[in-house]
């Protein structure tokens, strides 16, 4: 990644100098005498190459000084761990096997924990499907109720309770009758 960092930085570098040259040149070719054109051509060339590699190098130095960081940090990351205190490879795979063995062990109670909360899990799914079951019953028979209020509102004409008898008094569109409890 670095590398190819430092390839496009120099390739941008490049481009840009030929450009900056190519202008350079240009404005020297307008001037009157060609002699003082070759002489200031010459001193822009070499001054431009000079520049160019003075890019190149401070390029290389700061590529150089980032993987001497990286170096630097690989080499202390080792120098923590003590190398002599390493395991063979019988140790390693000895505990290696240990600790497989230990995560067998503990497989069948983590099952069996598993088992027990699907379980509960079953169990409180089956008291919220007949609770469910319960309160679309009651919404079914709101519903039923709601519409059969609503038809016999239409059907029958309004009831008001009469101030002298205090029983209900039926109103038809033409006209009003009095029809008290006991004798309806």
């Amino acid at each position: 990644m670095l590398a190819s960092l430092s390839k496009m930085l120099e390739r941008e570098n490049r481009e840009h100098h030929e450009r900056k040259r190519d202008k350079k040149e240009a404005d020297l070719q307008s001037h009157w005498t060609t002699r003082e054109v070759s002489s200031q051509l010459s001193t822009f060339t070499e001054e431009a190459q000079q520049m160019e590699i003075l890019e190149e190098l401070s390029i290389k130095l700061q590529s150089m000084k980032y993987e001497r960081i990286q170096l630097r940090a690989i080499l202390a990351s080792y120098t923590k761990k003590n190398l002599n205190n390493r395991l063979n490879s019988f140790e390693m795979m000895k505990k290696d096997h240990e600790r497989v063995m230990s995560d067998l062990q503990k497989l069948p109670l983590e099952i069996s924990d598993s088992l027990n909360k699907c379980n509960q899990l079953i169990e409180e799914n089956k008291s919220y499907s007949y609770l469910h079951s319960l309160i679309l019953r009651d919404l079914t028979q709101v519903k039923n109720h709601d519409a059969h209020l609503s038809n016999h509102k239409h059907r029958d004409p309004p009831v008001t309770m009469h101030p002298q008898f205090q029983t209900p008094t039926y109103i038809q569109s033409n006209f009003t009758f009095l029809c008290i409890k006991e004798s309806c």
